[in-house]
């Protein structure tokens, strides 16, 4: 077997299934066996809790995944649940927290083991490759079975300050930074801080160990978790493992594998280069893509630097990726970190304005403004439709937007009195935005006019007033609107904005 394409065809696709299964330490696959024991079975202890993570180990940990691939950087690993924590697409100062609801039933330990009859040990270079690429550089020396359940809530923050923000609303909202146990009440905790953020929110949730398991709406996950014990566990499933070196059996010799146990540690060692600089580029893929997706929202097309660099590190993660595929066709190769180019831009910031149009009308009514500015591109926010309710003057206007965060994807405003009827909906499907907006003001908004780059338009209210035009500034965008309301529309104004090119930090 000295092709990669033959080992690749005798890898069990799956990470560890049983008790002594040999094991690749640095690409989380399980091998064939070569050890003989005694499993010693305990029972297991059961988990529910909240926990609030700030690292991609610590997230690792958090969800019970392998010890080696948490130690390390689990971006190559085939591990679902190392999936599942690459779809939250985590930047360096992202913000985790984590509902756990854990039911371990059985932890089965390794005992009196030993190597299987007709297995010899490696004792050449070629002996020890040749074994490696069967048997792994380990076995599986412990296996926790049972159901557990995850819902994970990700803050993608850009800067430790945003991250330092989003800690205080945290704790303002009574959620622990160190954790804690569940309440009813833990889901309106989360849905409070939830709108309250300014950043990107990524939500996911998987669940194992039950045959036909059918995952919660996310108003209803902390309910999912506290009755969760309540189910039966009628499709087991491995929580977590730990594997064991082969230099721990007896009659092994110790220094047999002594580049493999250096290779192991190049690629896992949470302080060693590859490690460290692995997390760096997902984290900074993962900024670069979260960023190109906002302005591939707004069809923003005036930063080609994020693309730039997000080519560069893909191509870097590659490089990476390759030398832990090397280790497994060719265990005892000495291993060099490769040039990285792509950390030399440091990470993309996103930029943007705002600016407000003039104001119309009178000064009457309570102020307000549809805008939160510290988040409305990062949560992708939108003018989907707007409705005018008038008769001799503009009564109201109803703006309703959509959004990115996972508690609320669209929301209506509503501004004025309850008078006037209603007008057509302007629908602004996507690649659709407003592109006119006129009308009439005295002391109250006597008219308005809204047109669409697709033809569309609404109007409503008298002949009143004097005349205005809300003219768009060049590169700007309706965002949404301000003013003053009461018994009518007393004041009305525009709120515009755009993208700028990133700017990065290092």
């Amino acid at each position: 077997m000295n092709s990669k394409q033959e080992l690749e065809g005798s890898i069990l696709n799956s990470s560890a299934s049983s008790m002594f299964q040999g094991y690749n330490n640095v690409t989380a696959q399980a091998l064939n066996t070569a050890i003989d024991g005694n499993p010693l079975v305990h029972s297991g202890v059961s988990e529910l809790q909240y926990i609030v993570t700030k690292s991609l180990q610590q997230t690792y940990s958090a969800l019970n995944i392998s010890s080696s691939v948490s130690a390390g950087y689990g971006g190559f690993s085939g591990e679902a649940k190392v999936n599942f924590v690459n779809q939250l697409s985590l930047t360096k100062e992202s913000l985790c927290i984590i509902v756990k609801a854990s039911d371990k039933q059985n932890v089965t330990r390794t005992n009196n083991v030993a190597l299987k009859s007709g297995i010899k040990v490696p004792k050449t270079d070629e002996e020890v490759k040749d074994f490696v690429k069967k048997y792994g550089d380990s076995y599986i020396s412990s296996l926790v079975t049972g159901a557990e359940y995850y819902a994970v809530y990700a803050f993608i923050c850009e800067t430790s300050e945003q991250r330092t923000t989003l800690e205080t609303q945290l704790s303002a909202s009574g959620i622990s930074l160190f954790g804690g146990s569940l309440s009813a009440d833990f889901q309106m905790k989360l849905e409070k801080v939830c709108k309250a953020s300014s950043s990107t929110v990524t939500f996911q949730q998987i669940v194992s160990g039950l045959k036909d398991p059918h995952l919660p709406s996310q108003d209803n996950i902390i309910n999912y978790a506290l009755t969760f014990f309540d189910q039966e566990i009628n499709n087991p499933a491995i929580i977590s493992y730990e594997s064991t070196s082969y230099d721990h059996v007896p009659d092994f010799p110790a220094n047999v594998l002594d580049q493999v146990r250096r290779n192991v540690a190049y690629f896992t060692d949470p302080t060693g280069d590859f490690t460290k600089k692995g997390i760096d580029i997902n984290e900074l893929i993962n900024q670069c893509e979260n960023i190109e997706s906002i302005y591939k929202h707004y069809d923003y097309s005036g930063d080609s630097q994020v693309n730039k660099v997000l080519e560069s590190a893909l191509n870097d993660f590659q490089k990476l990726k390759s030398q832990q595929e090397e280790y497994t066709y060719d265990p005892i190769n000495k291993f060099l970190l490769p040039d990285l180019p792509s950390l030399k831009y440091g990470k993309p910031l996103l930029q943007f304005n705002f600016k407000d149009s003039d104001s119309y009308g009178g000064s009457g009514g309570s102020v307000f403004n549809d805008i939160n500015q510290s988040s409305y591109f990062q949560k992708k926010t939108r003018l989907i439709n707007v409705k005018l309710y008038s008769g001799k003057y503009v009564d109201k206007i109803v703006s309703t937007f959509e959004c990115s965060d996972p508690v609320q994807r669209t929301y209506t405003n509503e501004h004025g009195g309850s008078g006037g009827g209603g007008s057509y909906d302007l629908q602004l499907t996507l690649g659709v935005w407003v592109n006119a907006i006129s009308g009439r003001a005295g002391g109250y908004i006597d008219k308005l006019q809204f047109g669409a780059t697709n033809g569309q338009s609404i109007s409503g209210g008298g002949d009143g007033g004097g005349a205005f035009t809300c003219n768009i500034p060049d590169g700007y965008f309706v965002a949404g609107f301000r003013g003053k309301s009461g018994k009518f529309l007393d004041q009305f104004g525009v709120v515009y904005a755009k993208l700028l090119p990133a700017i990065w930090k290092k």
